[in-house]
C-alpha cells in the first residue's frame, strides 16, 4: 500500500500488508510466501480522515498460517479493534477487510470474512459520509459445513441469514471509534418563546488535538428553534472545543419560538464524519386550566386555576380570560399575571342568577394557546328553612327564615 502526495512527487508512506508466511517446519529467516497462498481482487476506499480500507480475498496455503495480519497486531495503535473473524482453515478462500490508519503506521482493523465450507469473495467496497463502510461479496459452497458470513458479521434482523449454495451478501461496519461521545440538552423539555431557552453540550471521546476540534451543530426545525436569537438566528453553527478539552467552553444556547402544540426539534452534532443527535421537546406555555367546581348556582362565585409548563420569566406572564356569556365575569379583570418564578395563579369567577340551567364556556389563554372549561349555572336552590323557636303554644308567634343558594 503506497500513498503519494497530491502532486504525485513524494511518497507519504509505503507499507506491506501481508504477514510473513512459511511452512510450519521452516523457522529460519527470511520468511517467504508459501506455495498456494494468494491475494486477489483488491478494492480500495479512503475515508474523510485519510484511513485506507483495503478489501479483497485471499487463499490460505495448504500448510502454514493465514497469509495476512489480523488485529490485534503490533504496533497496537489507538482505537485498534479486534478482528470479527480470525478463523480460516488451510486451503480455504475467504474475503478480507484491512483498515490502515492515515499515517500508514498501523492497522485500525484487519479481519477475514467467510466460513470454512465456502469460498468467499469481497467484490466491492464503499464508505458513506458518516464513516460507515460497506463491503459486498459472494460465497459458494465447497464442502459440508458452515457457509457464507460468520456469526459476527450477521445482524440480528438480517434479511437472509442462511445463504443458498451460491449467494451474495452485504455487510455494513463502523470500524472507526466515534469521535463524539455524547450530546446533551439542558433542559430536554422547554416552553417555546418568550425568552425561553435550552442549551446543548457536546463531549468528545478524548481531548481535542492541537488547534482544537470544531463541531458543527444543526437544528432541524428553524420555525421552532434557532441559535443566537429566536427571530433570525442561524440553524447551524460551528463551535470549537479548545485543545486539550473534551467539551465546549460553555454550553451553546438554543432559543425557542412559540408553539401551539408540543413540537420535537432534532439537534445534531457533527465532527469529521461522525455525528450524534438528540431531541428537544418544545412545549406550549399553557399546561392546564381547572375550575373549583363545574356546577354552581347562578349568583355564586368559584375559583379558577391556571398552570403553565415552566416558571414564568422575568416580568411574569399574562393570562387572558374570556367567557361566551356575560353571566360569567372576572372581578380581578380579564387579564391576570402569573408572577416571575411561579407556575400557577388562582382567580375569582363571578356568576349571575339564572332561571334555567345554563352552560357557559370559560377560556384561559397563555401566549396564544387557550384551554376551555364549561361551567354549568343552575337556578336558585332552597338550601335550608330555619324556625326559631321551633316549639310554641297555640296562639303564639315564631320566626322563620329561608336560605337559598344563588340568586
Amino acid at each position: 500500500m503506497t500513498k503519494l502526495n497530491s502532486t504525485g512527487t513524494t511518497v507519504v508512506y509505503s507499507t506491506s500488508l501481508a504477514a510473513s508466511v512459511r511452512s510450519v517446519d521452516d523457522i529460519t529467516p527470511p520468511f517467504i510466501p508459501a506455495p498456494n497462498s494468494r491475494f486477489d481482487r483488491y478494492n480500495l476506499a479512503v475515508d474523510q480522515k485519510g484511513n485506507a480500507y483495503i478489501a479483497g480475498y485471499i487463499t490460505r496455503p495448504l500448510i502454514g498460517p493465514i497469509p495476512m495480519q489480523l488485529t490485534p497486531v503490533a504496533p497496537v495503535i489507538a482505537d485498534q479493534l479486534p478482528a470479527d473473524d480470525n478463523v480460516m482453515p488451510n486451503g480455504d478462500t475467504e474475503g478480507f477487510l484491512t483498515v490502515l490508519n492515515s499515517t500508514g503506521g498501523g492497522f485500525l482493523y484487519s479481519s477475514v470474512v467467510g466460513e470454512s465450507a465456502s469460498a468467499d469473495y469481497v467484490n466491492g467496497i464503499s464508505i458513506d459520509r458518516t464513516g460507515a463502510v460497506y463491503i459486498g461479496g459472494a460465497s459458494f459452497v465447497t464442502a459440508i459445513g458452515p457457509i457464507g458470513l460468520p456469526t459476527n458479521f450477521l445482524s440480528p434482523f438480517a434479511f437472509k441469514a442462511f445463504p443458498d449454495g451460491y449467494d451474495g451478501w452485504l455487510v455494513k461496519l463502523k470500524i472507526i471509534t466515534p469521535i463524539l461521545a455524547d450530546i446533551a440538552l439542558n433542559p430536554v423539555d422547554v416552553a417555546g418563546g418568550l425568552g425561553s431557552t435550552s442549551s446543548v453540550q457536546v463531549l468528545l471521546q478524548r481531548p481535542a488535538p492541537v488547534g482544537g476540534a470544531t463541531v458543527t451543530l444543526r437544528i432541524s426545525n428553524p420555525s421552532v428553534a434557532r441559535f443566537v436569537n429566536a427571530v433570525s438566528g442561524p440553524t447551524n453553527i460551528r463551535v470549537t472545543i479548545p485543545q486539550g478539552q473534551q467539551i465546549f467552553t460553555a454550553p451553546v444556547t438554543i432559543f425557542t419560538r412559540l408553539v401551539s402544540n408540543p413540537t420535537f426539534v432534532d439537534i445534531r452534532a457533527e465532527l469529521d464524519g461522525d455525528f450524534l443527535q438528540t431531541r428537544l421537546n418544545v412545549r406550549p406555555w399553557m399546561e392546564s386550566f381547572t375550575l373549583g367546581s363545574t356546577q354552581v348556582a347562578g349568583g355564586e362565585s368559584i375559583n379558577g386555576t391556571v398552570t403553565i409548563f415552566q416558571n414564568a420569566p422575568a416580568g411574569g406572564i399574562d393570562v387572558t380570560l374570556s367567557s361566551d356569556n356575560p353571566l360569567v365575569t372576572f372581578p380581578g379583570g380579564d387579564t391576570i399575571t402569573i408572577p416571575a418564578g411561579s407556575r400557577t395563579t388562582t382567580f375569582e369567577i363571578a356568576t349571575a342568577g339564572v332561571d334555567v340551567t345554563t352552560d357557559v364556556n370559560i377560556t384561559a389563554a397563555v401566549a396564544g394557546v387557550g384551554i376551555t372549561q364549561t361551567l354549568q349555572l343552575t337556578p336558585p336552590l332552597l338550601s335550608a328553612i330555619n324556625i326559631s323557636p321551633d316549639r310554641i303554644t297555640g296562639g303564639e308567634s315564631t320566626n322563620a327564615s329561608v336560605q337559598i343558594q344563588g340568586l
